[in-house]
Formats: structure tokens, C-alpha cells, sequence
């Protein structure tokens, strides 16, 4: 297994999108809005988003990393 926290360094910045059982956490350009990241430690790394003001640990086992699954397309009924 890789570890998904080889592809992270502080200061980077990252778009996080939310899924059912944990996070996409993917690194963006610098020109791009999006949270910083401020620590990466074996367990956990952890983002600050100054605009918003908030801080965020998210543990390395809820971490996705590549490209996202494409999301379902609703049936015609």
C-alpha cells in the first residue's frame, strides 16, 4: 500500500471534497483558492483555510487521493 501522505507537504495547497466514508484530498496550483496544508504527520494532516477561518485534522485512513470516481448520473424516468 502507498501512503497517501508521500504526495503532501506544508504548504501546498488542496481541494477537499467530502464522501460518504471520508475525504478526497487532492494537491491544487498555488494560484487556486483552497486550504493550506500547515502539518503532515504519520496519522493525519492538517489544512488551514484562512478564508473561512477554520482549521481541519483529517486521520490518513479517511484520506482518498487520485482522481475522483465520476459521480452517478440519474436514470431518466
Amino acid at each position: 500500500m502507498t501512503n497517501v501522505l508521500q504526495q503532501f507537504q506544508v504548504g501546498q495547497k488542496v481541494c477537499v471534497k467530502e464522501l460518504g466514508s471520508g475525504c478526497h484530498v487532492k494537491v491544487i496550483p498555488n494560484e487556486q483558492e483552497g486550504p493550506v496544508v500547515v502539518e503532515v504527520d504519520p496519522e493525519y494532516i492538517v489544512l488551514d483555510d484562512d478564508a473561512a477561518g477554520i482549521k481541519t485534522r483529517i486521520p490518513v485512513h479517511l484520506i482518498s487521493v487520485g482522481d475522483l470516481p465520476p459521480e452517478p448520473v440519474p436514470a431518466a424516468a
